[in-house]
C-alpha cells in the first residue's frame, strides 16, 4: 500500500531480499553520517565560443537542453558528437557544428572581368 516512486518495501528493502540500482542497499547502518568533500566554488558563467575565422559567428552561451535523465547539456555537448546532435542544435551552436563559413574568400578573384 505504501511506495515512493512507485516502489514499495518489498521491492527496496534489502532485508527482504528488496533493492535495485536505484535503491542500493549498505551492508549496514552506520552511526556516522557520511560525508562527502565540498564541490569547487562557483566559476565564472561561460561566455560564447566564436569562430576565430569569423568573428560574428558564435554558439549561444544560453542555449540548453535537458536530457531524459535529467543532464542539462550545451554546445559543449553538441562538439564531442556535431555528427549526431548538430541535428538538434546548427542554428544555436554554429561553431560546433562547423556552420559558419569564413569571413574572407577563398578563391583569388580575377583582374578584370571577362565577356563570355
Amino acid at each position: 500500500e505504501w511506495a515512493v516512486d512507485g516502489v514499495d518495501a518489498t521491492v527496496a528493502c534489502c532485508k527482504c531480499g528488496g533493492g535495485t540500482k536505484n535503491w542500493a542497499c549498505t551492508a549496514a547502518p552506520t552511526d556516522e553520517p557520511t560525508v562527502k568533500p565540498p564541490t569547487d566554488a562557483p566559476t565564472e558563467p561561460p561566455t560564447a565560443v566564436c569562430d576565430p575565422n569569423f568573428t560574428s559567428c558564435c554558439d549561444s552561451s544560453s542555449w540548453k537542453i535537458t536530457r531524459n535523465n535529467g543532464k542539462i547539456k550545451d554546445c559543449s555537448w553538441v562538439a564531442m558528437q556535431p555528427d549526431r546532435r548538430c541535428k538538434l542544435a546548427k542554428l544555436n551552436c554554429p561553431v560546433a557544428c562547423d556552420e559558419c563559413g569564413t569571413e574572407t574568400p577563398t578563391e583569388t578573384p580575377t583582374e578584370t572581368p571577362t565577356e563570355t
